[in-house]
C-alpha cells in the first residue's frame, strides 16, 4: 500500500541525489506507471531540485 501522497515529508536517497546523504523533500507527485509501479516526484528543500524514482527510493521524514 502506498503510504505516501502528494505533501507528505519524505527523505531522498543518495542513490538518486548524489549527495552523502538522505535529504529533506516534499512530494509533489505521485505516479502510477504500468512498468515501473509507483513512481514518487519529490522536491528537495535544501536546492529546490525534483528528484523522480521508484517509491523505495524515498520514505517518510
Amino acid at each position: 500500500m502506498n503510504t505516501l501522497k502528494v505533501g507528505s515529508r519524505v527523505k531522498i536517497s543518495p542513490n538518486i541525489t548524489g549527495m552523502d546523504k538522505w535529504i529533506d523533500g516534499v512530494v509533489k507527485t505521485v505516479e502510477d506507471n504500468p512498468f515501473n509501479g509507483i513512481v514518487i516526484y519529490a522536491e528537495a528543500n535544501e536546492n529546490k531540485v525534483v528528484y523522480f524514482n521508484k517509491q523505495k527510493y524515498f520514505k517518510l521524514a
